[in-house]
């Protein structure tokens, strides 16, 4: 089917550009099929019979209005922002909570430094010493202090 160039009247389309149309279709079919698969050989004629021309108007040109845009919608922008806002409240937080524990550290090792002399002015023995070493030990590296008390236990 063909669609006249003038809409209104079908004669509009003239007999040289039908019979142009008819051989372009003919010849589009001959090299289309396959000559080795095809049953029976067709010749020009059988082809030409086979092919049917109508000119016919159509329900016209479609317009489409070309409006169409490539942004970004708003709500994705407002989505953005919000998650920006909390990535950055988080981030906040997390420092802050690291300052602090830096700060309770130094606070603590501030107070074991700052250990009140004896005021038992005793003479240090060295049943004494070792004493006072191990209780060392043991608040320092407790996990020394306890493979220390296993080796004692398993030489006992």
């Amino acid at each position: 089917m063909v669609e006249p160039p003038n809409v209104d009247d079908i004669n509009s389309l003239s007999q040289q550009s039908k019979d142009d149309i008819v051989k372009v279709l003919g010849t589009i079919i001959r090299t289309t099929i396959d000559k080795d698969s095809a049953e029976e050989t067709l010749n020009d004629e059988d082809i030409n019979n086979k092919i049917a021309l109508s000119v016919q108007p159509f329900n016209g040109k479609v317009e489409f209005k070309n409006e169409v845009k490539n942004t970004v919608p708003v709500w994705i922008y407002i989505v953005g922002g919000i998650l920006l806002l909390v990535i950055i409240i988080l981030l906040i937080l997390f420092l802050r909570s690291r300052r602090t524990e830096d700060f309770e550290e130094e606070e603590e090792m501030i107070d074991v430094s700052a250990e009140v002399p004896n005021l038992n002015n005793e003479t240090e023995t060295e049943a004494t010493l070792k004493r006072k070493q191990l209780e060392k030990l043991a608040k320092e590296k407790p996990d020394e202090f306890a493979k220390l008390l296993r080796s004692w236990i398993a030489e006992d």
